[in-house]
């Protein structure tokens, strides 16, 4: 694999071969968000570098789409972890999670499916201590369009 590529959207994307993937971060709204692209052959850069280039391109619409998701369909999965069967246990609400979501934290492409041919990409974020280590994933396919999500524990 080659130690750095350079994109003219994306900067330089420096490969970091214990995880298999390029990495940069990039700058939304004075917030750095990690972008990785996961590559299991040197092949698969060729097509993951012009993805991500599109997909970043349109991001601000990706961001909103993985708030207005996390918000619809996650909330109360979130809520459900958050409570760990404590007498009054915290929750978040649809607008505090909306205010948390309001940038994410990292962006990661890959190739899915059985033949590693599908391009997709996932987006991350929730860095606040009001998710009591938990964050929330929002996967996509090529299009752009939310396939799955789902909370995650951090620890």
């Amino acid at each position: 694999m080659k130690p750095t590529i350079r994109s003219s959207s994306l900067g330089r994307l420096k490969y970091e071969e214990d995880f298999g993937q390029y990495v940069t971060t990039l700058v939304h709204k004075d917030a750095k968000i990690n972008l990785r692209l996961n590559c299991e052959a040197e092949e698969q850069i060729d097509q993951l570098v012009p993805f991500a280039e599109k997909i970043w391109r349109g991001h601000v619409r990706h961001f909103k789409a993985f708030r207005e998701y996390a918000v619809s369909d996650l909330l109360e999965q979130l809520n459900g972890f958050l409570d760990c069967g404590e007498e009054d246990p915290p929750q978040v609400t649809a607008s505090q999670l909306r205010q948390i979501l309001r940038l994410p934290f990292s962006m990661t492409f890959f190739l899915d499916g059985n033949d590693q041919d599908i391009l997709a990409f996932e987006i991350s974020g929730g860095d606040d201590d009001r998710l009591c280590e938990h964050c929330i994933t929002v996967y996509f396919d090529e299009e752009g369009n939310v396939t799955d999500g789902e909370a995650v524990s951090l620890y």
